[in-house]
């Protein structure tokens, strides 16, 4: 990488100065200060041509511009109408967006800009932001622009606080949505406006292509190719295709990329070129040609990423400037991240931009390296692809999925040159929609067959053994180390003649070496882990030699895969003993799909479930009033609902009040959601610890140590001596 990569460089610490500003939330006065401070250096120095410790300075100089920029967003959006959380409300407001059904058409979500609050005396107050409106009333006839007047219940999002997942509620802060909002009746059309119009054409245009595809693409691949072609429509794919796109490592390719940018342009290059136009006219056609398929694809971040980037790509090479695609990717970031710093936080905008860099930079060396040990050019060039857009992405992958793709290489060899024939094929299709319909068809019905011949590749490399591997979430040291390892591979050579910084270099890498196989060492191997699942219960006991589950359904169907997400950030994918209590259930799809040798049912006894669960393929065993000796020092005490796990010189209880005598001997009890007559049975001791899920009215007595994940967020503890919170 050189100094021609300005761009590059810049977005780079831009966008790090955003990223520090998100996590640690600096005081605006110390960064006016520092901002000023850094100014007058620059200045001074440069002025001086003091030139290297100048542009030290401006870098960090573009670093506390981006940290200014995100505080003046957060400035901008104090102004959205956060104080209608948690009130019912009655809003007028415009349609911003498509109503997309869910739940099997019992009614539809859509984004309402918010105009007007209007109070009990009809009085209209102004107001700003968006709600996502969750409607049971099927309002999937509204379209962009409709004003409507609906009256209901504005919630805050319910974003459990655990690691290893995305931040969405920065995403949603960074489009101004406040919240949700759920509808008491069915909302009503004030108006159609003008406002939104070209969303609202986009939409007839792309559900008149997938009216027409409907007719040739059998309906378990329709929404598929939609998703291939135009991005979102996911809600539609079967859970079971978008297991083995996620396994295969080609998920991606449901999203609009560069790679959709890049097909359009050579299809309308060659189109271009066989009717002999121009070069400027070619230029200006793939110009609205990109718009028009953004706009049809919905504009997410990715989409607009895309669709600069590959407008600035096609400018760069119609001015024979091609070898700048660093600098156009740098110049793209850097113009989305002044629009709307937040995008950093969208985890869509994070592969995209690590893809197409790691690309960029790592294509042309791997793929020089890979021709010395493959002679097939094809093969040398698919798989160095395929590696270089993995390189950079691999601590998001972890950090959000915490499995690996084993097999990644070979589904983008076998199965991604097809998808993109049946991308080609489909474009091709949507635009004889129009012009020829019957070629339409007979084009359709191609692309059906590659499709399908492409998921069945697909599928196969999914069902291999070990495709995925589970991996955990990395930490700060292990990213720091990851990348600081790609970072000297790569400027080895170049550094190499300059004996300060390459000793430099090296003691650096040296030191985040050390530093990451000390904490793998010294990381506690017994812990208590309590995520935040709402109001359902849930904890896991974790040791060498036993993985002890416990799960409480309280009535959130998002909190088994919330539970199995946290246990995969930390490396845990089967357990030895998975306890139940079923008494707040009767569905299967409440419990977590978490692979268990043993499940212990506790509660009330529902044979329904118990072989529902059996025929899954579980070792289920009913547990009510029995003590189960597990290994030499656990025992689990079962009364009912109630459950009594004790470990060496500690216990854990999740109890209601059946157990009459309880284990008063033990040094150390970890109260997990007890309830009042539990507690007042149990005197809580200095060396006890409480936590508790549901927000409380009552003010209770911290006379031990007592926590509310609800509001702190998962935790972590473990037992020496006393229940303590570990870093």
């Amino acid at each position: 990488m050189s100094r021609k990569n300005i761009f590059f460089i810049i977005a780079i610490l831009f966008a790090t100065g955003i990223l520090i500003q998100i996590e640690f939330n600096i005081s605006k006065t110390i960064i006016a200060i520092v901002l000023t401070f850094l100014i007058v250096c620059s200045s001074i120095l440069l002025i001086n041509k003091k030139r290297s410790t100048g542009l030290m300075f401006c870098a960090l100089l573009i670093c506390i511009v981006g940290m200014v920029r995100i505080c003046i967003f957060d400035i901008q959006s104090s102004n959205d109408a956060y104080q209608l959380i948690g009130n019912d409300v009655t809003l007028r407001g415009t349609i911003a967006e498509s109503p997309i059904l869910y739940a099997k058409e019992a009614g539809s979500v859509y984004l309402l800009k918010l105009d007007e609050l209007v109070h009990q005396n009809g009085k209209k107050e102004k107001v700003s932001g968006y709600l996502r409106v969750y409607d049971d009333y099927y309002a999937f006839f509204y379209e962009p622009g409709d004003y409507i007047e609906t009256t209901g219940t504005v919630k805050s999002f319910n974003e459990f606080k655990n690691p290893g997942k995305a931040e969405y509620k920065n995403v949603n802060k960074g489009k101004h949505i406040i919240g949700i909002l759920l509808p008491k009746k069915g909302s009503s059309v004030i108006e159609k406006t003008n406002s939104y119009y070209i969303e609202r054409i986009c939409k007839k245009i792309k559900d008149k292509i997938e009216n027409t595809f409907s007719k040739y693409i059998t309906d378990k691949n329709l929404p598929i190719l939609m998703s291939l072609l135009f991005g979102g429509n996911y809600n539609n794919i079967s859970p079971k295709e978008i297991e083995a796109f996620s396994t295969t490592g080609i998920i991606h390719i449901l999203s609009v990329s560069g790679s959709h940018i890049t097909l359009l342009f050579g299809f309308i290059y060659m189109l271009g070129k066989w009717f002999q136009l121009k070069e400027k006219s070619i230029l200006i056609l793939t110009t609205v040609a990109i718009f028009i398929y953004a706009a049809i694809s919905g504009f997410s971040p990715p989409v607009i990423r895309s669709s600069i980037m590959g407008f600035l790509a096609i400018v760069a090479i119609f001015s024979e400037r091609e070898k700048q695609a660093l600098n156009v990717l740098g110049a793209t970031v850097f113009i989305m991240l002044i629009v709307n710093p937040y995008y950093i936080s969208d985890i869509s905008f994070q592969l995209s931009v690590g893809a197409s860099a790691g690309i960029l930079i790592f294509y042309k060396p791997i793929e020089i390296k890979l021709q010395k040990i493959i002679s097939y050019k094809r093969i040398t060039q698919a798989a160095a692809l395929s590696i270089s857009a993995q390189l950079l992405i691999v601590p998001i992958i972890l950090y959000n999925f915490h499995n690996f793709p084993i097999y990644f290489i070979f589904s983008n060899i076998f199965v991604t040159p097809l998808l993109d024939f049946v991308i080609i094929f489909g474009l091709t299709a949507a635009i004889f929609v129009w012009i020829l319909p019957p070629l339409s068809g007979g084009i359709l019905y191609i692309t059906d067959y590659i499709l399908e011949f492409s998921l069945t590749i697909n599928h196969f490399i999914a069902n291999l053994p070990k495709a995925r591997y589970l991996t955990g979430g990395m930490n700060l040291s292990e990213v720091l180390t990851y990348y600081g390892a790609i970072l000297f591979v790569y400027v080895n050579k170049k550094i190499r003649k300059e004996k300060i910084m390459y000793i430099g270099s090296i003691s650096i890498l040296s030191l985040l070496i050390i530093t990451t196989i000390y904490l793998k060492i010294t990381e506690e191997k017994e812990y208590v882990i309590i995520p935040d699942t709402g109001k359902t219960v849930s904890a896991g006991i974790i040791s060498k030699n036993e993985k002890i589950l416990y799960y409480e359904y309280k009535g959130n169907i998002f909190s088994g895969k919330e539970f199995k997400s946290v246990l995969e950030y930390y490396g845990i994918g089967e357990t030895d003993i998975l306890i139940l209590n079923i008494n707040g259930t009767e569905n299967i799809n409440t419990i977590p799909d978490i692979p268990a040798k043993k499940i212990l049912i506790i509660g009330k006894d529902k044979n329904q479930l118990i072989n529902q669960l059996q025929k899954k393929g579980y070792f289920v065993e009913n547990a009510q009033n029995k003590t189960i000796k597990y290994k030499q020092d656990l025992n689990i005490h079962v009364n009912n609902e109630d459950c009594i796990i004790e470990r060496k010189d500690n216990a854990i209880y999740f109890m209601h009040g059946n157990f009459s005598n309880t284990l008063k001997t033990k040094k150390g009890i970890l109260f997990i959601e007890c309830n009042e007559k539990m507690r007042k049975r149990n005197e809580i001791k200095q060396n006890d610890f409480e936590v508790f899920f549901s927000k409380s009215d009552k003010k209770r007595k911290n006379e031990g140590n007592e926590i509310n994940v609800s509001d702190t967020g998962m935790i972590k503890l473990n037992y020496k001596d006393k229940w303590t919170l570990s870093n």
